[in-house]
């Protein structure tokens, strides 16, 4: 008990640390990424809501997910090449053709992939 007090404790610091009360998004993915930096990945706190499957065979073809832009805009994911043209990687795009590139962080902060 007293050492998962102390853990505990060492996460409540750290988390304070972060200053996500200015950062202008999702306070949850601030202070993930925050974690990761201090290397404590174990005290992020994974909620049901947060949980997801995630299955490639759904994102083959261009969809839109549950994440929208600065400016309320909707985001799709779908294949994109590799800047060498070797690989398939996902893209995120502002477009439902999945023309129109997004940046490519939106998805690691959003589904932290």
């Amino acid at each position: 008990e007293w050492q998962m007090n102390d853990q505990e404790y060492k996460c409540e610091q750290a988390r304070e640390s972060c200053q996500c009360q200015y950062y202008y998004g999702d306070e949850d993915v601030c202070e993930a990424n925050c974690f990761k930096e201090k290397g404590m990945s174990q005290c992020i706190e994974e909620n049901e809501d947060d949980k997801f499957e995630f299955d490639l065979q759904d994102y083959l073809e261009c969809r839109q997910v549950d994440a929208q832009d600065a400016y309320g805009n909707n985001l799709f994911v779908g294949p994109t090449c590799s800047s060498s043209g070797e690989r398939i990687n996902l893209g995120v795009f502002t477009d439902e053709n999945c023309s129109t590139e997004y940046s490519n962080s939106a998805l690691i902060d959003y589904y932290g992939i």
